[in-house]
């Protein structure tokens, strides 16, 4: 099983590389992209935050955008709408909260510029917390056929939508059940525990009305008993997915594995707050790095990135 020994090398790389692997590396003289982070408050209350991203060329900045959002809350001082406007943008987006009578949010609208609903999420509470009744995004349409400018002009745009329904028995949840448009099957997905606590998660996928296996996803609580680590078999036993995390004093690594091995994530934390990120795509020999700083009270304070080829061994 060729993909189940890629999994098992990644262990042994994660785990030979301990004292390591709690360094993120980063290089200023690649940054392509800078986001600097800034917040206005009235009291205790967050009021407006300004976003400048600078756009960098050969470390020489070639363009700029700021965002600016400004907060709404309800007489109870409920989060009820967020205004951005976009300096390059004539019209603002906003995203719209609602609130069920004991003050729990049940539905998230994202509203473009444009005026048009790209983001509608609802929500209902269960003994496990909330969870995501309805969903339905507008995307861009991609098609490979049509350039990005006729794209642009003609508005194409893809919807995907789904509900899902939530089996409980004694206070756990046994299956998630998702439906797509005309209410057609999309994913099934069961839940089993042992000592309270989800330990495999058995996911279908359909076929018109036919259910297939898709992958079997396994959790492991010797290290943490909030963020376990996880694999996932397909139905033939190769690794479709994993993700393994160390500790290391106040600083935490995760490497996760993803659609057999063709995406690597890793992520660098300290205190609780995520420092670094690589993505590499490796079918495309394609990396994404970003770096992370906080202000003193854990907001965001500037977010750095870039992007680069890199030749696989």
């Amino acid at each position: 099983m060729k993909t189940t020994r890629l999994f098992l090398i990644c262990i042994l790389f994660v785990t030979s590389c301990k004292e390591q692997i709690a360094k993120f590396l980063f290089d200023p003289s690649k940054v392509n992209t800078k986001t600097d982070y800034y917040y206005n408050y009235n009291s205790d209350r967050l009021v407006s935050s300004t976003e400048k991203t600078y756009t960098y060329l050969s470390g020489v900045v070639i363009d700029s955008m700021v965002l600016k959002i400004e907060y709404k809350y309800n007489d109870k001082g409920l989060l009820k709408q967020e205004i951005t406007k976009a300096d390059l943008r004539a019209n603002n987006s906003f995203r719209l909260f609602d609130y069920n009578a004991s003050d729990s949010l049940i539905r998230e609208l994202t509203i473009n510029s444009e005026g048009d609903t790209t983001r509608w999420k609802e929500y209902d509470y269960y003994p496990d917390g909330r969870k995501i009744i309805f969903n339905r995004d507008l995307m861009m349409h991609a098609d490979p056929n049509l350039d990005f400018e006729k794209v642009i002009e003609n508005k194409m745009l893809d919807t995907i939508l789904y509900r899902n329904i939530y089996d409980y028995e004694n206070k756990q949840c046994k299956s998630l059940k998702q439906f797509g448009k005309n209410s057609k099957p999309v994913r099934l997905i069961k839940y089993e525990y042992s000592n309270n606590k989800l330990t495999k998660e058995i996911q279908f996928s359909y076929l018109d009305t036919i259910g297939l296996l898709e992958k079997t996803k396994y959790y492991n609580y010797s290290k943490s008993e909030k963020t376990p680590d996880y694999f996932s078999l397909d139905s033939k036993n190769d690794t479709v997915e994993s993700k393994i995390i160390i500790y290391d004093n106040v600083s935490t690594y995760a490497f996760e594995h993803l659609d057999y091995g063709n995406f690597i994530n890793e992520t660098f934390s300290e205190n609780g707050k995520e420092i670094g990120f690589i993505g590499t795509w490796n079918k495309n020999k394609f990396k994404t790095v970003e770096s992370r700083e906080y202000y003193d009270n854990g907001k965001l304070k500037s977010l750095k990135t870039y992007s680069e080829n890199f030749n696989a061994p």
